[in-house]
């Protein structure tokens, strides 16, 4: 049927009759565009009345759909009296999108005027709005479309957005290009973007953000439309934000933009955002990536939507680390105080508050300022904030120094955040140990406040450097931790650790007097283990000893004992204690060497250093040595030997000291008397001035040995004492004493004269009774008889030349007689003569063998080991009995004497002269008179071998 029927066969009185009667004409779809243009050809009302039959006749929405199609795509090509119909048409059955929908599929140049005629046709942006949501969300979801469909006249509007749904699934890749025709052709036609803006601030969020996403397809940036929403206020700025963020856009964009605007505007967009969901980290994250301000502006705009410092704080923990030092920054830089942000997250959890520390640093902020800050906030603030720096690498040292004069309590509270952040003790301390006393002040008092006591600290403590351990030391002792006290705990020790504290204790300005005192009551142990610490910790000892000194008054001796005994267990050189005395005085030489004494140290050793002393030192400590000598009964004649040496100048001295301390003299005689002249000289000079008399001397002379006794009355010449001196010393000890001492001094050939010459000036009998010991002295000699020699062989074999052996007989002149007359006369020219084989006696009381056999012992004496002197020896000691017990109890036959002679064993040097004449005699009495069996005279046999084998 032709176009042109049209007119004839549609009913126009109404938009149903026109549709109803139109259908039953059966045109194609397709020819509707050339329908409606038939009929308003005829008039604008047919052409309105047609179009709108159509759609609301249309069997089915594809029919709707494709009529509608054909009506744009016919009005495209036309003029705005064709194409306002069409869009009233579709505007009127509720199908204004998909009219914008169809304009957009031609080309630019067609939908431009097409668009223009559809706004002057009563179309609005709204609609045009409502087109761009349903395509940019088939744009965001591509899957987007209704289930089924009820016809276009039963929900038009529906059926529209159905349709061009389907059909923009159909042909996705077309949907750009049909958005930027709409776009174009709306802007062309005059319509702002903020009129869709303001059409639509009512739809939902997923509507907003469909058309979001088609404006941006169309290439209106995230600014732009942003702009238009803000035009609109605030509620409507917010709702594009959120529909942004549901579009996809990044907060990046959304801020981008913001922050160029108003304060107000980028409030209200964090608000939105934080609505949308987006955490502040997001926008905390971009933010610290740009400009100082850009980031001031978002730090601002959330505090001004009501997030708290702490919350802000928080939202920057989720992103780097760069991300919180930039929101600490920008917090700082709009008002907010370290101070503040150190308590805005003091109860918040730990990760938070060391992360915001951190942050503080990283930004310039010092530990001294961090710490001054918040000092005058609570205690558990400060703790927190040591805790803190500390776990970020912060030195303790840094953090202790800061405490230095501030008060106690916030000093102590540093220590303890310190202790927190997981350090020990000992590291505490070793960080500190080179920072000065005031530091390491803070530490320790702070680790006492932890309850660490001083016993606890030294144990954790000790492996520590010495020089450390001396610095923790010091500040204890600064904090009234007594000597007492570290002693104590010092005790407890091994001997290896006592060295180490007592060290330590010295570097930290302990006084090695206080640490002695400490132990001067205690147990020699206890000293022992304190001076051993002492000396190994410092080498020299004087000051050890200079604290013993100032204890003399009390203890003097027990003290140097304890201390020279603990110094050598220590292993030093106790002659080091000798060389400190020297400028100490009397009294510490005294000390001294009693305790050297005591304590068996080398008595070689002082003897030594004591001759090197200078001569006034060395007069006392000599005479200081005499008095410890016979104090602590050590050997008198070891020191003899050495002085007689080494040493001659310390003999006075030394024997002042022995007779000072109580020492016998007639004991210290006998000890001089093997003594060289020399010697004995310097030894009789000391008792002369010390007042023992020379009587007393003679008295304990006689009593010696010949040769003995004329060493001791050599040494008394030599020592200046005059013939006439001894003569009368001897005189007043007696008569026996005086006749022993002439025949000593005969004997050193002194002059007989000068004998007479002492007699004379003693007076009173002297001279008479010298006088006549000297005639005593004359005698007469016959040989031995058959029978007396045969008795001699029986004990001396033939180590005698018995023929040789002369016995008393009569007097006979001598030089004794020539001496008496000199020194009455003057005659100087009487001689005499002297030989050893002559043995003298009583004639007028007779010898027996037995009395025989003992002399010819001094004869075979005097022909073994020298000569004349021995039968005088023999001579002198008659009048001494004690002189000739070897001890035995019965001095006829020598019973008593066998446990003797056994335990010498054979060795007759072990008995003197007298006793080797008894036990000859005793021999030959048992043997030989007596007639007893071997084991009665076996005994004494060794030592007649003695005599045989000469």
């Amino acid at each position: 049927m032709a176009l042109d029927k049209i007119l004839e066969e549609v009913n126009f009185s109404s938009n149903l009759s026109a549709g109803e009667s139109y259908r039953q004409l059966g045109i194609a779809p397709e020819e509707a565009g050339g329908a409606i243009g038939a009929a308003l050809a005829a008039s604008e009302t047919r052409g309105l009345r047609l179009a709108r039959g159509m759609l609301l006749t249309a069997p089915d929405a594809g029919t709707a759909f494709a009529e509608a199609d054909s009506m744009v795509g016919w009005a495209a090509g036309r003029g705005s009296t064709e194409r306002r119909p069409v869009i009233r048409a579709l505007r009127l059955t509720s199908a204004g999108p998909f009219a914008v929908d169809r304009i957009g599929r031609l080309p630019q140049s067609e939908a431009r005027p097409f668009i223009a005629d559809y706004f002057a046709a009563g179309g609005t942006s709204r609609e045009v709005a409502e087109w761009l949501a349903l395509v940019g969300g088939v744009l965001r979801e591509h899957n987007v479309k209704a289930d089924g469909t009820s016809g276009f006249v039963g929900d038009a509007a529906k059926a529209v957005g159905e349709w061009i749904v389907d059909t923009a699934e159909d042909a996705i890749d077309a949907i750009s290009e049909a958005i930027e025709t709409i776009v174009d052709a709306v802007i062309n036609a005059g319509k702002a973007l903020a009129e869709i803006v303001a059409d639509v601030v009512n739809w939902s969020i997923g509507e907003v953000a469909n058309l979001i996403r088609a404006l941006i397809e169309a290439g209106k940036g995230v600014a732009e439309i942003l702009a238009a929403a803000a035009a609109s206020g605030f509620d409507a700025l917010r709702k594009f934000v959120r529909a942004m963020v549901e579009a996809g856009r990044s907060v990046a964009e959304v801020l981008a933009w913001a922050v160029g605007e108003v304060a107000a505007t980028l409030r209200e967009v964090v608000r939105a955002l934080r609505d949308a969901g987006v955490a502040l980290v997001s926008a905390l994250q971009w933010a610290a990536g740009q400009a100082a301000s850009v980031m001031r502006k978002v730090v601002e705009a959330a505090i001004a939507i009501g997030r708290t410092v702490a919350q802000l704080l928080g939202d920057a923990l989720q992103a780097v680390a760069t991300v919180m030092r930039a929101t600490v920054r920008a917090l700082l830089e709009i008002g907010q105080t370290v101070a503040g942000l150190i308590v805005a997250v003091a109860t918040r959890p730990w990760t938070l508050f060391s992360a915001v520390v951190t942050a503080l640093r990283e930004i310039g902020q010092s530990v001294s300022q961090l710490l001054g800050t918040i000092a005058a906030q609570a205690a558990d603030l400060v703790r927190k904030l040591a805790r803190a720096l500390i776990e970020i690498g912060e030195t303790i040292a840094d953090l202790a120094s800061w405490a230095v004069g501030k008060a106690a309590q916030i000093a102590r509270d540093v220590v303890r955040g310190i202790f927190e952040a997981g350090k020990r003790v000992i590291d505490i301390v070793a960080a500190v140990a080179t920072a000065g006393l005031a530091v390491m002040r803070v530490v320790v008092d702070g680790l006492f406040a932890l309850g660490r006591t001083f016993a606890t600290l030294v144990r954790e403590l000790f492996g520590l450097a010495v020089d450390v351990l001396g610095a923790f030391l010091e500040a204890a002792f600064d904090l009234g931790v007594t000597l007492a006290q570290f002693v104590g705990e010092t005790l407890k020790r091994t001997y290896k650790a006592a060295v180490k504290l007592v060290d330590a204790a010295l570097r930290a300005g302990a006084a090695v007097a206080g640490l002695l005192a400490e132990v001067a009551g205690a147990s020699y142990f206890v000293l022992r283990k304190m001076v051993n610490a002492v000396i190994k910790a410092t080498g020299p000892f004087g000051e050890i000893l200079d604290w013993a000194l100032t204890r003399l008054e009390s203890f003097a001796e027990d003290v140097f004992h304890s201390v020279l005994t603990a110094a050598r267990y220590a292993g030093a050189k106790l002659t080091e204690a000798l060389d400190w005395v020297v400028d100490k005085g009397t009294q510490a030489i005294k000390a001294m060497v009693n305790a050297w004494e005591s304590v068996r140290e080398r008595l070689i050793d002082l003897y030594r250093w004591a001759s090197e002393q200078a001569q006034q030192i060395a007069e006392v400590i000599w005479e200081e040595i005499g008095r410890a000598t016979q104090r602590f009964r050590n050997s008198v004649v070891y020191v003899l030997l050495y002085l007689e040496r080494d040493f001659i100048p310390g003999v006075r001295r030394f024997v002042t000291g022995l007779l000072d301390a109580g020492y016998e003299v007639t004991v210290l005689v006998g000890r001089l008397a093997r003594r060289g002249v020399q010697l004995v000289a310097e030894a009789v000079a000391a008792m002369l001035a010390f007042g023992v008399t020379l009587t007393e001397l003679i008295v304990a002379t006689v009593r010696r040995p010949r040769s003995i006794r004329d060493n001791l009355v050599a040494a008394y010449r030599a020592a200046g004492q005059t013939v006439a001196q001894i003569v009368a010393a001897a005189e007043a000890a007696g008569e026996d004493a005086l006749a022993e001492i002439l025949a000593t001094l005969d004997r050193l050939q002194e002059p007989l004269e000068e004998m007479l010459a002492g007699a004379a000036e003693v007076g009173g009998g002297a001279l008479a009774t010298v006088v006549s010991i000297l005639l005593n002295w004359l005698a007469t000699y016959r040989p031995l008889t058959e029978e007396e020699k045969a008795a001699g062989r029986l004990v001396f074999g033939n180590s005698i030349d018995l023929d040789n052996v002369s016995i008393s007989a009569e007097s006979l002149d001598n030089k004794v007689i020539f001496a008496i007359q000199n020194y009455f006369d003057g005659d100087p020219d009487s001689r005499a003569f002297v030989t050893t084989t002559l043995i003298n006696f009583d004639v007028s009381q007779g010898i027996d063998t037995p009395t025989l056999v003992h002399e010819l012992t001094h004869v075979w004496q005097a022909e073994v080991t020298g000569p004349f002197y021995m039968a005088e020896a023999i001579h002198a000691q008659v009048t001494d009995p004690d002189a000739y017990n070897y001890g035995y109890t019965n001095a006829t036959n020598g019973n008593g004497g066998e446990e003797a002679l056994n335990a010498a064993d054979g060795d007759l040097n072990q008995f003197n002269r007298e006793q080797q004449g008894d036990i000859a005699m005793h021999y030959y009495v048992r043997r030989h008179e007596e007639g007893r069996d071997e084991p009665e005279w076996a005994p004494w046999q060794p030592y007649v071998d003695v005599f045989q084998a000469a």
